[in-house]
Formats: C-alpha cells, sequence, structure tokens
C-alpha cells in the first residue's frame, strides 16, 4: 500500500484502519519500520459491524461523494488497487 500512498492524486487519500489489535505501540512500531505515511485509524466492532467486514484485509475504493464505489477482499497487488483507484476517480 506504500508505493499506491505515493501515487495518489491531490485530491485522494489512503488510510488504513486496524481493528484486530488492542495494541497501539506495536501498530506504532510496524508503522514507523514499514515508513507508512498515510493516516491509520483504530476501529471497533462497530466499525467491522458497519463496514461487514468479515475478513482482513478488507479495501474500500470511495467516490468523491463518499459512496463505497467498489470493495475487494483479500490481498491485491499494487497494480489492483491502482486500477481500483483510477476506476473509482474515473466515476
Amino acid at each position: 500500500m506504500r508505493g499506491v500512498a505515493r501515487n495518489l492524486g491531490p485530491n485522494e487519500v489512503l488510510l488504513a484502519v486496524v481493528a484486530d489489535s488492542e495494541d497501539v505501540d506495536a501498530i506504532r512500531r510496524f508503522a514507523r519500520e514499514h515508513e507508512l505515511s498515510y493516516p491509520i485509524l483504530l476501529g471497533t466492532r462497530e466499525t467491522l459491524a458497519a463496514y461487514r467486514v468479515s475478513s482482513f484485509p478488507t479495501n474500500y475504493y470511495v467516490n468523491g461523494d463518499g459512496s463505497i464505489h467498489a470493495s475487494t477482499v483479500g490481498l491485491s497487488t499494487r497494480l489492483g488497487m491502482t486500477l481500483r483507484l483510477f476506476l473509482t476517480s474515473a466515476q
């Protein structure tokens, strides 16, 4: 995801939601070790339920109006994520 984050346009945002850990220090270490510069939010059980997350990772591609354009479950390649972002921004 770090490579995808570097190629975002001025009106695009990448953020991660971590919902399977309560160890904030471990999340900070992971982000630092992997040089992640995008926001990482701590999710809750309510967040998982609201977005119907049942597997990790779940990726959402959101239009400019805030609606979900597409979602994927499972690991994705940089090319796959970039293509989905392009298709989302083209809408």
